[in-house]
């Protein structure tokens, strides 16, 4: 279908609350299309950080991995991820558990590059257009859209015209928007501001997660890393998973879980096997940037209205993975709907709406199960080391029958819908494999420990 914007009119004002992904892409999207369809509009992103500052002001709370699927997506669209914009090209992951640790090398032809969304953390040098962030926004300016940088103070729908412009006040001024897409993020205090308005809004719930940038010599991080992510299911109280995420001077270290705090962090980069992936002697220097976002683990609650659509993690994402991706791939469904459907609330719900739930809600049912079981098997020493034996013993198969380095590589990586993962960690070839070694792993210690109690008594 082409897009013809039934639902907007020639010069028809456009406001995108929030300048990251979600937003900027949003905003190229429905620019390119309007173009195509011969019509004008003027669409401004509104966005108080700005991009090219170091530290805070400029980041947005991201590990900053970005798959093949998002970098085909954006080739889709014209776009190229320049060469400066990739911290690093990573070869791999590194999973660490209780029992050991498992290299698992990409696949030929796959692309994962980690990216930094602001320049970078204070105290190191970098040239401003190393931001991803900056280079999206500044993509999307280039193909006409606006930006300004200030502070939404206010959201106002039209009183006694349904369906009327909605005025989006700023700290200098105001500005009344045809459309509104809101591309805030879960942890911007713009979710309250729509949850006050009549419509129903309710933002996701969260689960609290920890971010730092931890400075290290560039050759380490080059040399010591192996270009590799470092993941880690340890079994620590209060964090379901950490990861460690190479850049140039830095690495990103990343906790998830209910309890995560700076304490929590400064044990987890003391535990032996997260400590032995840095420099001899290292000590976590005495500051560093650091922040505690909020990760979406539900959908919003009625992410749309008449004239009105949120997109991003603030309407939905893939449960505590692909972030940036989910915020492309909620941003046009709504350019789409925009485009060849609409913007009335049945447009949106019946489109942009329906096709993100499709896509993540039952599937994000899967990743909370999957999750949920990788901590089990965290916690407990036997099932790690049955599990670490398995995923070690098939790196001597054939590619095809390494279905637990599969299932580990998907839940890592994103790389697979959580149902396919789910599925396939239920064949019962694995099964067989991973309910032998177990009773085998069990066994072992059950004999050990009968022997040292003869020897105890003899």
């Amino acid at each position: 279908m082409s897009p013809d914007f039934p639902g907007l009119d020639q010069g028809a004002r456009i406001a995108i609350l929030g300048g990251g992904p979600a937003g900027t892409l949003c905003a190229f999207m429905l620019q390119k299309m309007a173009r195509e369809a011969g019509k004008e509009f003027d669409i401004v992103i509104f966005e108080r950080r700005d991009f090219r500052a170091f530290g805070a002001y400029g980041c947005n709370m991201c590990a900053g991995v970005i798959s093949s699927v998002f970098i085909n997506s954006l080739s889709a669209l014209g776009i190229a991820i320049p060469e400066k914009v990739i911290q690093r090209e990573i070869t791999g992951h590194c999973l660490e558990t209780k029992a050991g640790g498992l290299r698992m090398a990409k696949d030929p032809g796959v692309l994962i590059y980690t990216v930094y969304r602001g320049i970078g953390p204070p105290g190191l040098e970098f040239d401003k257009e190393r931001s991803f962030d900056f280079f999206l926004l500044r993509t999307a300016i280039e193909q006409g859209v606006r930006c300004v940088n200030t502070q939404i103070r206010n959201v106002r729908l039209s009183r006694g015209q349904p369906g009327g412009p909605v005025t989006v006040e700023l700290e200098d001024g105001s500005y009344e928007a045809d459309l509104v897409v809101g591309a805030f993020g879960v942890n911007s205090e713009l979710c309250g501001v729509f949850e006050k308005l009549d419509f129903g809004y309710r933002r996701p719930r969260t689960e609290k997660a920890c971010l730092a940038e931890i400075p290290l010599p560039e050759d380490f991080v080059s040399r010591g890393c192996r270009d590799e992510i470092k993941v880690f299911a340890l079994g620590i109280p209060g964090v379901r998973f950490g990861a460690i995420t190479p850049k140039r001077k830095h690495v990103t270290v990343s906790l998830v879980g209910k309890g995560v705090s700076r304490s929590t962090l400064e044990a987890f980069l003391m535990h032996p096997r997260v400590k032995a992936h840095f420099p001899d002697g290292w000590e976590p220097p005495s500051e560093y940037c650091m922040c505690f976002p909020r990760l979406p683990v539900s959908a919003a609650r009625r992410p749309f209205h008449d004239r009105i659509v949120i997109v991003g993690d603030a309407n939905i994402s893939r449960y505590v993975k692909n972030g940036i991706e989910s915020s492309l791939f909620t941003a046009r469904a709504a350019a789409l709907t925009v485009a060849e459907k609409g913007v009335t609330r049945n447009d949106f719900r019946s489109h942009a709406v329906r096709e993100c739930r499709s896509r993540y809600y039952v599937d994000n049912a899967f990743g909370k199960v999957l999750f949920a079981l990788n901590d089990v098997i965290s916690k407990y020493h036997l099932l790690a080391s049955s599990h670490l034996f398995v995923a070690r013993k098939e790196q001597e198969l054939q590619p095809k029958s390494r279905g637990l380095n599969r299932v580990l590589w998907n839940i890592f990586t994103g790389d697979a819908p959580y149902v396919e993962i789910f599925k396939k960690s239920l064949g019962p070839t694995l099964q067989a494999r991973l309910l032998r070694e177990l009773a085998r792993t069990a066994w072992r210690r059950i004999w050990r420990g009968n022997r040292n109690a003869e020897e105890e008594l003899s």
